[in-house]
């Protein structure tokens, strides 16, 4: 018996509601759509890949873009099996703005049940596990489950330390250029602070990069974290071997040495970095349990196909 979105909100019930359609969002609904939902939805507040359109002009995806899909492999930034989103930006390394225009794309080749505008306010959980009420600005929705794919981008850490509400957050930058001044500190030494410090001594900026763990030095064995390391390592080393116009450099900070930051000041706190890392593990354990669902509908048509023949013979 197939539910409603209009009749979710007035006691309905959907199988799945999804929060988000960013990334995550978009491939959950993909993925939902493959295995033969329909009683779903996803509700977003903004518009699809919001937090991808917010990112600064000058930010690019680190991970490179390959159209390998001839070979059987996946695009490192595709979230749906079989796309690439290589093939609209035409580059490997694209922009924030680019990435939105592959998630809309997806989501309207799929035609997903996307709700535009709809912010959730609260999730409550039914009586004897029979499901969530998802409280929203558009009523209250009923779902058996509920996905959380907001993301965190949009929930930034403002005030890690003290006097960070001095500072200007990573995700509140539209354009570096558009920022005056020529001293500038970056707090934090990951994918978003380095991007940062590269981008503005590129504009001529004299740049300080302070971080508790030189991240730059990781030789963790794990490649999502080394490999990074080695990319933000490569970034600084290019612009001290190009002879900048005013170079940037690094200097460690413990944690028990973090001062409190004089308004004179103008620091840029780059904090997203974990963030970043927690989406892209979740996004590679999603894809893992599609190919793992698809493994397992080919054993259960083997199976159909060794018992006709074991009949027949």
């Amino acid at each position: 018996m197939m539910t409603s979105i209009s009749s979710a909100k007035n006691g309905g019930m959907l199988d799945v509601i999804i929060v988000g359609a960013g990334a995550a969002g978009v491939g959950c609904g993909v993925v939902l759509k493959h295995l033969g939902f329909e009683q779903y939805t996803i509700l977003e507040r903004h518009s699809v890949g919001a937090s991808f359109a917010r990112w600064p002009k000058e930010m690019r995806f680190i991970t490179p873009s390959f159209t390998s899909n001839a070979f059987g492999l996946m695009d490192l930034n595709a979230n749906i099996v079989g796309s690439s989103p290589a093939f609209g930006a035409r580059r490997e390394h694209f922009d924030g703005p680019e990435y939105v225009d592959y998630l809309t794309a997806m989501a309207d080749l799929f035609e997903l049940p996307v709700e535009l505008k709809v912010e959730v306010t609260r999730v409550q959980p039914l009586l004897h596990n029979a499901g969530f009420a998802v409280h929203t600005t558009q009523g209250i929705y009923h779902s058996r489950f509920v996905i959380w794919a907001a993301g965190e981008f949009q929930y930034p850490r403002l005030t890690p330390f003290p006097g960070a509400e001095l500072c200007l957050h990573n995700s509140h930058v539209r354009s570096w250029a558009d920022l005056s001044g020529d001293d500038f500190l970056v707090v934090g030494g990951a994918e978003s602070g380095i991007d940062a410090a590269v981008t503005l001594s590129n504009l001529g900026k004299e740049v300080t990069v302070l971080d508790s763990q030189s991240t730059w030095e990781n030789e963790s064995s794990d490649p999502s974290c080394s490999e990074k390391s080695k990319k933000r390592k490569k970034r600084l080393n290019f612009l001290q071997q190009t002879g900048t116009k005013k170079p940037g450099h690094m200097a460690g900070l413990s944690q028990q040495d973090q001062p409190v930051l004089s308004r004179r000041l103008f620091s840029l706190c780059a904090l997203a970095a974990v963030q970043e890392l927690r989406q892209e593990r979740d996004l590679l354990v999603l894809r893992f349990r599609n190919i793992s669902q698809h493994l397992l509908d080919i054993s259960y048509h083997l199976l159909d196909i060794s018992h006709y023949l074991m009949d027949i013979f």
